[in-house]
């Protein structure tokens, strides 16, 4: 059985987990605007 990509969409997620998603922990924002706001 050859791997399939599309049969593990896990990049996405984790696209979406590191950069889009709202934490409560940084105040709903997404990871990437936490960073950005503090000059990262």
């Amino acid at each position: 059985m050859a791997f399939c990509q599309s049969c593990f969409p896990t990049e996405g997620y984790v696209d979406f987990f590191n950069n889009h998603r709202p934490a409560a922990a940084l105040g709903y924002k997404s990871p990437v605007q936490y960073k950005t706001e503090l000059g990262f």
